[in-house]
């Protein structure tokens, strides 16, 4: 089933203007970016990490001959956890903690099977859990491995793949998914081909959301509502019913990702999300589930 349309209502416009701080980074390949609780930027390239605080950019990269620096170049996903510490991951498997207090990182490796290994690990997200911990996922969606404070390494995260009947046909039941943390919610979340489900790290239950399989799933918005906003590649934007588990998409076929909340002037609330094949911005109505494709405007003022 298809939901929303174009409709003639108000919807917020965005005007992007350029920033000087293109011209300071190590790299323009920008992986990700993310705001911390003191509200600076955290910006990860394939040549290091970069702090922006509005004005400046300090440049953290690797010195292999010193440990406490970050532990790889090409700096994926970034979280921070209730500390203030700051994690990222890196594309050689390894994952870093800076301390802000001590201006030094501590790096981290894999333990599959009680067997010291990075090297099969090739990064997806890192998150920090509503209880405090950290997470990391493959890419894949095969691995997922949790920070042991007292052994201060990541082992693997046991989750069951047993095959509750609605897994995708034609992939490994192995496949477990990514895990998603919310911001405004407790618990965390399995996404993958297999379905959407919600995870709980300290018993280790997961229980299944979508009542079938996803195509192939890219990110997960969890509203104020309590129901899921879902991105597909080549399948545009699902809304999940939380309590159903029933799909319905908008724009299907599309490339969409990237999904955060904007509240505009009056207080209401707007789902966005990036439509990777026209270059636009998705702006939808959580409630009404009307939406809007905006063309990205720039300005060629330069702050």
């Amino acid at each position: 089933m298809h939901i929303g349309e174009v409709y003639a209502q108000k919807f917020p416009e965005f005007t992007f203007t350029k920033s000087k701080i293109n011209n300071l980074l190590p790299n323009l390949g920008t992986n990700y970016i993310y705001k911390d609780s003191q509200g600076f930027l955290w910006i990860s390239t394939l040549k290091g990490l970069c702090r922006y605080d509005g004005n400046n950019i300090k440049i953290y990269k690797q010195d292999r001959n010193n440990p406490n620096t970050i532990g790889g170049k090409n700096v994926g996903y970034i979280c921070e956890d209730k500390e203030g510490n700051i994690w990222s991951n890196q594309l050689n498997g390894s994952v870093s903690r800076y301390s802000k207090l001590k201006n030094t990182f501590s790096n981290f490796t894999h333990y599959f099977n009680n067997k010291k290994d990075s090297i099969k690990f090739e990064y997806g997200k890192i998150i920090c859990s509503s209880n405090n911990d950290i997470v990391c996922s493959d890419i894949n969606g095969y691995f997922n491995t949790l920070y042991d404070k007292k052994d201060n390494c990541f082992k693997t995260l046991i989750i069951d793949t047993t095959n509750d009947g609605y897994n995708n046909k034609i992939a490994d039941n192995k496949l477990v998914g990514v895990m998603m943390a919310q911001d405004n919610t407790e618990g965390e979340y399995l996404l993958s081909v297999n379905g959407l489900f919600s995870y709980d790290i300290k018993t280790g239950i997961k229980k299944r959301i979508t009542k079938s399989s996803l195509y192939t799933p890219l990110d997960l918005y969890k509203d104020a509502t309590g129901n899921f906003w879902l991105c597909e590649w080549d399948g545009g934007i699902n809304f999940i019913n939380a309590t159903t588990g029933e799909r319905s998409s908008i724009l299907p076929d599309k490339r969409v990702c990237n999904i955060v909340t904007f509240i505009d002037e009056k207080g209401k609330d707007w789902i966005i999300a990036s439509e990777y094949q026209t270059g636009s911005i998705l702006i939808i109505d959580p409630i009404t589930k009307k939406y809007n494709l905006q063309v990205i405007k720039t300005t060629d003022q330069i702050t």
